[in-house]
């Protein structure tokens, strides 16, 4: 476990990062004080864009929104409060949750995407800014910048923390979850806003006994380096008794992410709009072409995969055969270069579109000192033993230091 970041250290660092960084789109003057000897007491949290805040703007990362005070806390922000947290600040988010970037950029290299939505809470972990951060995952929104900066991503299951006050992209897929710097502050979420508990039990760990595979068809075209990492840590896991066997659900993903793409257009062509109202236009062409896809689809196609996605969410649990876990990449590559794209969700699809409790850890650096993530997925409504067994892994597999931050730092 990392020192717990204070409030204090976590104003400096922000102050001296995050020009270059841009991971917050709001930082207030000061703070309140909170009530001591609570979960949270002393613990700087930041909180996504998407997320509303009654005494900080929330822009939803739309240019048009800039300056809006909601009139009042996000469920999620009210918990947090309740349990001694002080919102450190606002993190930046692509617009709507959706595809079009924000200024973040990724703290190992600059020149990198942090991935996105939460592309900010992502980078202000990694950075060792604060040790947690909310973020929202439609389809891959928490797993995949949290691979991308070096830190744990984890998002539970469907359901489990209300998302009342937080900006809808696709309400059927919607998830709130956090990013953290390690698995401890993630369990320490989990009992704290799930399990609602005021005394926090040390983090434990399991040892998982046997795992499935996950395979599908973006394994091939994934990179070798990733590919390579997680067939030799197979290799490991077996050598210590772990039973590893590919899945045979792999082989729904087309159809999974299919159905996925549907619902998720339908909706934001009905969410979005209600938000930006007659007289305004998202700024970013990926977020007008997902609402004019959602309108061009029929509501038959849209019912079709509302009903198969319900099926396949109630036949989940069947997916995992007898395995305590689902082992797999958590992106087919490390952050790719460039800020224009926040990179490829496809490994982290399946598991928004079942509801399924999912967590990455880092896995160590590429051989361009990127981090590699590894995405752990779990059984519905267990998420405290997804938790202790990511633990597992986590100190098993090397732990990475908060990178250098500059505008210059880690060029390619």
């Amino acid at each position: 476990m990392e020192n717990a970041r204070t409030l204090c250290q976590a104003t400096r660092l922000a102050h001296q990062y995050n020009a270059h960084l841009k991971a917050f789109v709001f930082l207030p003057k000061y703070y309140p004080q909170t009530e001591a000897g609570l979960p949270f007491s002393g613990i700087p949290i930041a909180v996504k864009d998407l997320v509303e805040t009654e005494d900080m703007p929330t822009a939803y990362g739309c240019p048009q929104f800039e300056g809006h005070y909601p009139m009042q806390d996000a469920h999620i922000v009210r918990q947090l409060k309740a349990a001694g947290a002080t919102i450190f600040g606002k993190t930046a988010t692509t617009e709507f949750a959706w595809r079009h970037p924000a200024a973040t950029v990724n703290p190992w290299n600059v020149r990198h995407t942090p991935g996105g939505s939460s592309s900010g809470s992502a980078a202000a972990v990694a950075a060792g800014i604060v040790n947690i951060a909310i973020g929202t995952q439609t389809v891959g929104s928490i797993i995949r910048p949290a691979a991308y900066c070096g830190v744990v991503g984890f998002k539970p299951t469907y359901g489990q923390i209300s998302v009342e006050g937080v900006q809808p992209l696709a309400h059927s897929l919607d998830h709130i979850g956090f990013i953290t710097s390690d698995c401890h502050y993630a369990s320490l979420c989990q009992q704290a806003i799930i399990e609602h508990k005021t005394e926090i039990a040390p983090l434990t760990t399991i040892k998982p006994q046997q795992i499935g595979l996950y395979f599908p068809e973006q394994w091939q075209t994934a990179d070798e380096e990733l590919k390579s990492l997680l067939l030799n840590l197979v290799n490991d896991l077996e050598e210590q008794g772990i039973e590893c066997k590919p899945l045979a659900c792999s082989e729904q993903n087309a159809d999974w992410l299919a159905a996925l793409n549907t619902i998720l257009a339908v909706e934001a062509s009905q969410e979005l709009p209600a938000r930006l109202g007659p007289d305004r236009k998202p700024a970013g062409e990926a977020t007008a072409a997902l609402i004019q896809l959602g309108r061009e689809t029929s509501q038959q196609e849209y019912q079709a995969a509302i009903t198969f996605m319900q099926q396949c969410r109630d036949q989940r649990e069947s997916y995992f055969a007898d395995c305590d876990l689902i082992l797999s990449l958590a992106a087919p590559s490390v952050a790719p270069a460039g800020l224009l794209s926040t990179g490829d969700a496809s490994f982290c699809a399946a598991w928004s579109f079942l509801g399924l409790p999912a967590i990455t850890v880092p896995a160590g650096l590429s051989t361009g000192r990127l981090p590699i993530g590894l995405q752990l997925i779990g059984h519905s409504f267990k998420e405290s033993e997804l938790i202790s067994m990511a633990s597992w892994f986590e100190e098993r597999l090397p732990r990475l230091k908060a990178p250098l931050i500059s505008g210059e730092n880690n060029d390619d």
